[in-house]
Formats: C-alpha cells, sequence, structure tokens
C-alpha cells in the first residue's frame, strides 16, 4: 500500500507460474472487483506507422476484462522510456568530461583522450582518423560467403586452401608462437610492442576470454590473430603477419577459419578492430564485407597542449619510425617497454 497525493493506493502482484489460462481466469473473475489492472511481462501489440498491431498470442489473456481498464505499460513505454537511453548517456557523458577535466588539471597530466564509437557532440578537440570493421555472424556461414564476402577476397582464401597451409585455435600453448609472428610483424612496420610477459599475463588472468588462432607453413607460425571473447562477441585486437609468405595469403586463411570458429560457437559479431582510414589495412577490412563504424577520439588538454597525433600520418612520427626499424632488435626490446605506453 503506498499514498499518492494523499490518498492510499493498494497494488497487489498475482503470480501464475506461467500458467496463462490461470492468468486469463483470473481477468474474468477480478473484473469489476478493482480499479485497473497492470499487465506484466508481456505487451498487447506493438505500433508501427500509426498502426497498432495487437500480439493475439499474449492479448487474448485479458479478453475477460469487460469492466475494469487494463494496462501494459506501453505509454510509458512509447514516451519517456525511449528518451531515457539517451538522456541517462548525455547525463553520464557529461558528468564524465566534467570529473576527467579535473583530474587533468588536478594532476597535471598532458591530456586525457575519450575513444567512443561514435560521435558524442562533446565541445572537445576531435581526432577521426580511425575506423572499426565489424562482421555480423548472423545467417549461414555459406551466406556470409556469397552475401558479405567480397570476390577478391574469397579468390585469396581459396589460394591459401591450396597452399599447404595449417590452421589451429592454440590458448596458452599459444603465447609463443603468436609472439614469434608478432613482434618480427611489428619490428618490420616501425612500431613498438608489448613485451611477451604481457600477452602471458593476458593469458593467465583471462583464460575463458582469450585464444589465439594461428596459421603454421610447414610447421612455422606464419599469421597469428590474438582473440578476445567478450560477450557475444570475437575481437580481434592484435595480429601479425611474416610478409615474406604473403603470397600464400596466410592471413585470408587465418581471419576465414576463425570467422568460421566464432560462427560455429554462436558468436554474433567479429570485430577486425581499428584502421587509419584510408590505409591498406582498412582496404583488407572492407573485402570481408564488415560494417564500417568512424570512430573518435576526444581530447581533454591541458592548458596549451595540442592534440597528439602518434599515428603515421605523422611526419615526425613516420620519421621516427624509419629510425625504429634499422635499431638492433636488442635495443628494442629493452626500450619498447617504456616505448608502447605513448602509442595510443
Amino acid at each position: 500500500t503506498v499514498k499518492l497525493n494523499g490518498e492510499e493506493i493498494s497494488i497487489e502482484r498475482i503470480g501464475t507460474d506461467g500458467d496463462l489460462k490461470k492468468a486469463a481466469q483470473l481477468f474474468t473473475e477480478m473484473d469489476g472487483t478493482i480499479d485497473a489492472f497492470g499487465m506484466g511481462g508481456g505487451d498487447f501489440g506493438t505500433e508501427f506507422a500509426g498502426k497498432f498491431f495487437r500480439y493475439h498470442n499474449v492479448a487474448w489473456i485479458a479478453d475477460g476484462a469487460i469492466k475494469t481498464p487494463v494496462v501494459d505499460g506501453s505509454g510509458l513505454r512509447n514516451t519517456l522510456e525511449y528518451r531515457l537511453a539517451n538522456f541517462i548517456d548525455k547525463e553520464i557523458g557529461d558528468y564524465m568530461v566534467k570529473n576527467i577535466e579535473s583530474y587533468v588539471s588536478n594532476m597535471g597530466v598532458r591530456f586525457a583522450e575519450l575513444r567512443e564509437e561514435r560521435d558524442r557532440q562533446y565541445e572537445l578537440p576531435t581526432y577521426d582518423i580511425y575506423v572499426n570493421y565489424q562482421l555480423s555472424l548472423f545467417g549461414s556461414v555459406d551466406e556470409i560467403w556469397t552475401d558479405k564476402i567480397k570476390s577478391k577476397t574469397r579468390n585469396q582464401i581459396r589460394k591459401s586452401l591450396k597452399s599447404d597451409l595449417e590452421w589451429e585455435i592454440y590458448k596458452e600453448d599459444g603465447v609463443k608462437l603468436f609472439y614469434e609472428v608478432y613482434e618480427e610483424t611489428m619490428v618490420k612496420i616501425g612500431s613498438p610492442f608489448f613485451k611477451m610477459k604481457f600477452f602471458s599475463g593476458l593469458m593467465r588472468s583471462f583464460p575463458e576470454n582469450m585464444f589465439i588462432s594461428i596459421v603454421r607453413y610447414r610447421g612455422k607460425p606464419i599469421s597469428a590473430l590474438w582473440l578476445v571473447k567478450s560477450k557475444n562477441k570475437i575481437y580481434n585486437p592484435w595480429a601479425g603477419l611474416i610478409r615474406k609468405y604473403q603470397k600464400l595469403c596466410p592471413n585470408n586463411l587465418n581471419y576465414w577459419k576463425a570467422v568460421c570458429w566464432a560462427h560455429e560457437l554462436g558468436f554474433s559479431e567479429f570485430d577486425f578492430g581499428r584502421s587509419i582510414k584510408g590505409s591498406s589495412h582498412e582496404k583488407f577490412k572492407k573485402g570481408w564485407g564488415a560494417d564500417s563504424i568512424d570512430l573518435s577520439y576526444y581530447y581533454i588538454l591541458n592548458g596549451s597542449e595540442k592534440i597528439p597525433e602518434i599515428n603515421p600520418t605523422n611526419k615526425r612520427v613516420a620519421l621516427l619510425s624509419k629510425v625504429w626499424r634499422v635499431m638492433p632488435i636488442s635495443v628494442k626490446r629493452i626500450v619498447t617497454g617504456s616505448l608502447i605506453s605513448r602509442v595510443p
């Protein structure tokens, strides 16, 4: 019992353990004896293009209520509820920005970076050179093959299947194999890299969520994907390719097998990760028919600081990348730990 505007109101919830006939009987028996019915756990219908469509498998339950009005909550859902997510999203976003601004100022850090999958319309400096690609796994594998994957990519997959390559999913026993490919890849592209203990730590800390997809050629790992399971999606944050074997199309085989593996396990989406717009990596991901999502990076700057442009489009970074490529691997392994944290 509650009081609203000084008037005492009694509210009672009566369950029927899923027995629809019993629920319908209660509507009939109590009709006219109470002020209102509330339909719990079901809607009478939905509105589309200005028309109401009745859910016949649900609405019949309340047909016995002739005198007493029956509501299902759709009034609130159609007026307030659909606005609630955007309202909360904005309020939380603004609150977060204000607190991060305070932190940046008080701690004396150069900047804070907020990464979003959509334009949040924060009044902040923005960087938008990155795009993310996500492949929906709904439908059959054959439908993904024919309806989504581009013909050129399909041909490269066919070629890889004839190239004496072997594919397998690994767990902790694949960390060294992955790292062998990953480290060489990062050296070739001129970028600092994580140390192997970072990946070993991930696998030990989250053994149920981490997977490694490896393609071998005559026993040697030549393509490697680090895969992360989160809810109903598979993410691919790190990958590597031994370039001298590129003609065998090992990456095409690796991604195709990984997509099939994820589909077989019931995941709904495969996330290829981000790429710089217009890059060769983006072109490769487009070939899989994945949906593109522009990424917005917002920056909270301390004073007169500028947006950090730590990416290959920056000429200074490109020059440092060339220097990094020719450095001895022994030196790279020592200094990479202090550099990787500075690469976004």
